[in-house]
This record gives structure tokens, sequence and C-alpha cells, in this order.
């Protein structure tokens, strides 16, 4: 899979450069949407700026955008004309398309809304009422309903008539809109032509509130093995629904939330990921210090010297639970990135090399200044060296380690990334053993 990317990667680089405009043309309307966006994924943002200015199928163009990466979407959309915005989120889902515009700033949200016709930025306007991440704001308003005295026959008709319709099941509706009642569309093509709805329908709907959380969405959906589900209002009236393949989405996110959570990361923005990290790092700091406390009691149970036994083998325990925390976290982050999609170095260093950086150099500080604290209690200056190198070693040991090493395995043998965390471990350990008699004989 991730060759075939990078061979339509470098395809388009070179009919771009090129200026094959007929040819790249041809290129994206022969290739599925998905591999499009993914090859695009590492492009610069003048290139793929100057690349959606080409005169494609406008449906094309709009379903290519929507899968692109989130991060991407807002910059391109912040910086492209708004006449070519607002023609791809007319052509896009509801649901896409209002994703799209929460990831602009409200005045140029409102502007390019104001420049659609109203029938097209209702259903967005319509969706942006709903709080993000709540069942109204994932919803399609297009569904495919009718009145449960309609036949058979209509329903087929309208199916047939409706053009870029999603549908899964047809829903069953009163003069109100109020949902009665669903059926498959297996169950509406075997029927004979004159059968009411009604008579076909099961009432016994399950529906999701516009009020519901995303993730109670997704776990309706993963519960009952649905395909869509439809999203009620007050008075239980039908106002759209939500497909598997926006609830996948959703699974897949809480999925890598529920990873990072169990190892104190966070996928929130880069100043919190830090801040959160660092916090776990300080807990880290004083789970290790009662231990080295209670190594230094023991210590001074058996008869072992201040200077034998302190700072050096009693800040063991320190070392080893801070150097544990970071060294986890770094390898979820480093395991989630690759996992997710193929990514050019350019790309990680952007979304993971950059924030491990920053975070290193944090680290490296708190540990000389962990290490002068240590010094000044023992009257021995020489342990700023020691203590500060062997903890600055070890944290910059785990940056590349965990960082870099898992990137150049995904580019070798892609179905050996989490198996990359093992072999780490065991370098780390030897450097941290290492290290450490080091510091212990100085």
């Amino acid at each position: 899979m991730e060759q075939r990317i990078e061979m339509l990667e470098l395809v388009l680089r070179r009919l771009f450069k090129r200026k094959a405009l007929v040819n790249l043309r041809s290129v994206f309307l022969k290739t599925h949407s998905v591999d499009i966006a993914a090859a695009l994924g590492n492009f610069s943002e003048s290139e793929l700026l100057e690349i959606f200015k080409i005169d494609l199928d406008a449906d094309k163009l709009s379903e290519i955008f929507s899968y692109l990466d989130e991060d991407l979407q807002k910059s391109l959309a912040t910086e492209m004309d708004d006449k070519l915005l607002v023609q791809i989120l007319v052509n896009m889902d509801s649901d896409d398309a209002a994703k799209i515009l929460r990831l602009l700033s409200e005045e140029q949200s409102s502007l390019v809304l104001e420049k659609m016709k109203e029938s097209d930025s209702d259903p967005m306007v319509e969706l942006l009422i709903y709080p993000e991440g709540s069942a109204g704001s994932l919803m399609n308003t297009s569904v495919f309903c009718l009145k449960k005295d309609d036949s058979v026959k209509k329903a087929i008709q309208v199916l047939r008539q409706t053009e870029g319709l999603e549908a899964f099941y047809l829903y069953v509706v009163d003069a109100q809109n109020r949902l009665l009642g669903v059926l498959s569309l297996k169950q509406l093509l075997l029927s004979p032509e004159k059968t009411l709805l009604e008579d076909l329908m099961n009432t016994a709907v399950i529906s999701a509130s516009v009020s519901d959380s995303k993730e109670q969405v997704a776990h309706m959906v993963e519960k009952y093995d649905f395909l869509s589900i439809p999203v009620v209002a007050e008075s239980h009236t039908l106002v759209g629904v939500i497909t598997v393949d926006d609830v996948l989405d959703v699974i897949r996110e809480e999925a890598q939330d529920n990873i990072l959570a169990s190892t104190g990361a966070s996928s929130d923005s880069f100043g919190s990921q830090i801040w959160n990290r660092l916090s776990w790092v300080f807990f880290a700091l004083i789970i290790g210090g009662m231990g080295s406390w209670i190594a230094y009691e023991v210590g001074v149970s058996l008869g072992l010297t201040k200077s034998v036994f302190w700072p050096k083998v009693g800040l063991l325990p320190v070392l080893v639970a801070v150097l544990s925390v970071i060294g986890v976290q770094t390898s979820a982050f480093a395991t989630l990135n690759l996992n997710d999609k193929p990514l050019s170095f350019k790309k990680y260093f952007q979304g993971h090399i950059k924030r491990e950086f920053v975070i290193s150099i944090l680290l490296s500080v708190l540990g000389f200044g962990l290490s002068t604290l240590v010094a000044l209690l023992s009257n021995d200056l020489s342990y700023i060296t020691t203590l500060g190198g062997v903890f600055t070693l070890m944290c910059w040991s785990v940056f590349v380690v965990y960082s870099l090493f898992p990137y150049f395995i995904s580019k070798w043998h892609p179905d050996l990334i989490n198996y990359s965390n093992l072999v780490s471990v065991v370098i780390l350990d030897v450097i941290f053993l290492v290290s450490f008699i080091w510091m212990c004989q100085v």
C-alpha cells in the first residue's frame, strides 16, 4: 500500500513539474480520491494551491479535499481563493463542509457562507449551530426518507432520481417529519411495488439525539453493526443521518486518545501536549524520589556510607522512573503517527520530532537543575556534570532511539513498526547501564 502511494506521489510530482496538466487531470480522474489525498499529503502548501486550481471535475476535487489531513485542510482553506473554496465546499456532503468551516476563523467562515447560494449554505449553517463533537455537528442533513403511506414503487423511483444520495436505509416519517420506522434497501427492492412502507417498516428504531456526543454515536453504531444511524431532534423529528465512515474516524480517534491517555500523554495542542507530559515527568520524579529515599534508608541500615550509596546508586529509582515515562510517551506518539498513514520525513518532523526535540531540551534543563540540587546537598559539585550528564544523555537517547529508529523501520518494513519498540528498549537499557556505571566510577 505504502509503495503504491509513493509511486503515485512520484508520478504526480513529475507531471506537476512538467506542467503536464492534461496527464495530471487524467491521473486524478482514474485514481481513487483517498490515494490521491495520501500522495498529495507530502506536497508543499504552495504546490497544492496550484494543483487545486486545475480544471477538474468539481465533485472529484471536493472528494480529494475531504480526504486530506485536517491540518492541511485548514492551511489550504485559509490561503485559498474564496471562490475556489466555495466551489469545493458546495460539492461536498454538508457534514464534511461544516467540518472544514469550523477550522476557519469566524470571519472567514462567514465570508465564505455569504458567497454561497442559500440552498447550499443552509445545511452547513444548520450543522454549525450544534456544538462541535455532538451528533448534530457530525450528521449529514441529506436523508432518504418518505411518508408511511408511500409505496415501494415510489420509494424506488425517488432513490433512482436523487443524485448523489448516500443511502443505506429508508427512514419512514409522518407529516411532521417525526421518525416512525426504518427498512433496509434489500427489503425495499425485494418487496412488491404496491406494498405500503408502513407495512414493511420496523418501528423499533434506534436513533441518536442531536445532543449525543460523537463517542456515544460511535458506540451505538459499533454495538448494533449499523451502516448509518438516524439523528433526531425534539419530538423525535428526523433531522439527519450519520454514516459508518464518519463513525470509523471517531472510533479511530478515540482508540488513539485512549492509547495516549494510558501513557499520560494526549493529542491536544502542541503547548498542551508539552505541559501535560511534563506534569507526568514531575509525578515520576516524586515517585522516583520516594524510591530513592527507601533505597537510602536501606543503604543506611546496611551500613553503607553516603559517599558510596548517595547520590549515585540512590538516585537510580529517579532516573528509571523519569526515563520510563519519557520513553513510553515518545514511543506511543511515534507508533501512532507512523501507523496512521505513510509520512515523509518532513511531515514526521513537523508532527512528532519537533515536539520531542522541545521536550528533550526542557528535560535536559530539568536534569541539570536536579543535579545541581543534589550537588549542593552532598557538597560535591562533580555531580552536576556526572548526574546531569547521564540524565541529559538518556533524554537525548530516548529522543533519537524512540523517534528516529521507528521511522526508518517503517520505511524498511512497515509491519515491523510495533516491534521496533522492543529493540529500542534493549538499546536504551545498554546505553543507560554503561552511562550509569561510568557515573558511579567518576
